[in-house]
């Protein structure tokens, strides 16, 4: 399990070296998803649960996640490398995460994939690894450089074998407020 972090702590620190020698700029997004769908089947071996189904679109609440990324490229395609973290006021959940994303303009069309090492910051102040990914694939429609409204699906992919009964999605409505700092 130390090994796991330690690898992965490492490939972050490499990762974000390289990122600030590249030419990168700063971009910081505010999101505020809404589920409408999903639903999520939880074993018992992940973060230590007792095991549950939960069904997010019987759910209508706002799920803001703040995202802060080191952004290459300008125009047409852009990708990054940074953290992720979905708040829900009193504790927050915080991963890696990497993205790419084509403007079409208007329409932006973007897929990230972050996760296997978690951070729980609030009331539970922890650090684990676990064999999850959270991709997700989202079509936003540009309002103007700093404002998009659209929607997306988060899924939550194991990636041991074992837990292939895990697997769950969630489609979003949302809206994003992207700046950039150069």
């Amino acid at each position: 399990m130390k090994k796991k972090i330690l690898i992965a702590a490492a490939a972050t620190v490499i990762l974000f070296t390289a990122a600030l020698t590249a030419s990168a700029q700063v971009r910081l997004d505010i999101d505020l998803n809404w589920p409408v769908i999903g639903g999520i089947q939880l074993d018992p071996t992940i973060f230590g649960t007792s095991g549950s189904s939960i069904d997010l679109s019987q759910y209508h609440l706002l799920l803001p996640d703040l995202r802060l990324y080191y952004q290459f490229g300008e125009g047409f395609l852009q990708a990054g490398i940074g953290i992720r973290a979905y708040t829900l006021i009193i504790e927050s959940l915080v991963f890696p995460e990497a993205f790419i994303e084509m403007n079409l303009k208007p329409f932006v069309i973007s897929a990230s994939v972050g996760g296997y090492l978690f951070g729980v910051i609030g009331i539970a102040n922890t650090g684990s690894t676990a064999d999850l990914i959270l991709p997700d694939v989202s079509a936003y429609w540009a309002i103007n450089n700093w404002f998009r409204i659209g929607g997306g699906v988060l899924m939550f992919a194991p990636l041991d074998a074992s837990w292939t009964q895990n697997f769950g999605y969630v489609g979003y409505f949302g809206a994003k407020f992207s700046f950039l700092f150069k």
